[in-house]
């Protein structure tokens, strides 16, 4: 858990301490995602902008990773420099937030000693729509997980039936879960992920889209929905007749297969059984009509012998 060091103290910006104290410094100083064992030391240069004479001491952070020289009276001269060391020294991964507390000629200033974990999560939309799918049929639509963070992001997707869910790209050590898919993005990378929708009916359906990602992470959620469409393809004619066609020769006729839904519906040619050579050839035997649309088919007859 991060401890953080309550600051009650005003730390004011540059430009308003060097008006008033006369003393020209960063306000804080700042350390992030530094490993616990080290020692990361800063130097907080400490400039007299003033035209008098300004002597100052300060105190020791009361957070004890910030550490700094014994506090001697410092001296400084109009236009004068003064460096002051603070060393950050950590034993475990936490967050720290405190001041050094500096007392001058002038009055008394603070400069902020912030110690930061590495940012990490996922960002996922808020919302997906498939709109209207075909009854029995699968839909796919595709969203981005994107590691907003500094360090590596495992996460668990996790959705209900009739939806489910299949990794496309940018995920590392991808595996499939009881409800869904787990793995592992990298810093600043983006993962693609399929969405997949098949209806059973006619009906209205929504759902969520879970993402579990540990250490306290927030869990996100997307709304999920679609609407199931009975498909329905028209024929142009029920019978083809191509007449007399002479042994040898051929004979091409049109058949139109109209999709008068909202949704495409997709087809399957299958010749019954007739126990002879095939006779008859279409210029396609499966494929899908888009929602509103047609789609013309050649069948072309080429007799073998004469009946």
């Amino acid at each position: 858990m991060s401890s953080v060091s309550k600051v009650i103290s005003e730390v004011l910006g540059r430009q308003s301490r060097s008006r008033r104290f006369g003393i020209d410094c960063p306000s804080e100083l700042r350390w992030h995602a530094k490993e616990p064992g080290g020692d990361y030391k800063q130097k907080l240069v400490m400039r007299n902008v003033s035209t008098m004479t300004i002597k100052f001491k300060y105190k020791q952070p009361r957070t004890s990773f910030f550490l700094m020289n014994f506090p001697d009276l410092i001296t400084l001269c109009p236009g004068m420099e003064a460096v002051v060391e603070v060393s950050y020294r950590p034993i475990r991964s936490e967050v720290y937030d405190d001041v050094i507390e500096f007392n001058s000629s002038n009055g008394t200033f603070f400069v902020r000693v912030i110690a930061t974990l590495p940012e990490h999560g996922i960002r996922m939309q808020e919302f997906l729509d498939f709109g209207f799918s075909t009854v029995k049929e699968e839909s796919i639509k595709s969203f981005m997980l994107r590691n907003v963070g500094e360090v590596d992001a495992p996460f668990e997707l996790l959705v209900e039936p009739p939806f489910a869910l299949q990794s496309d790209k940018g995920t590392r050590e991808v595996r499939k879960t009881a409800k869904g898919i787990a793995g592992i993005i990298s810093p600043g990378q983006d993962a693609s992920v399929s969405l997949k929708f098949m209806p059973m009916d006619a009906s209205v359906f929504v759902g969520t889209v879970i993402c579990k990602q540990p250490n306290d992470r927030p869990t996100l959620a997307m709304k999920i929905s679609g609407i199931g469409k009975l498909p329905f393809l028209q024929a142009s004619t029920h019978t083809i007749d191509f007449g007399s066609v002479l042994t040898g020769g051929s004979k091409s006729l049109e058949l139109i297969l109209t999709n008068t839904t909202l949704v495409p519906v997709s087809f399957l040619l299958q010749p019954a059984p007739s126990g002879r050579d095939p006779v008859f050839a279409w210029s396609a035997t499966a494929g899908r009509v888009p929602a509103d649309a047609s789609l013309a088919l050649t069948a072309r007859y080429t007799p073998l012998a004469t009946d």
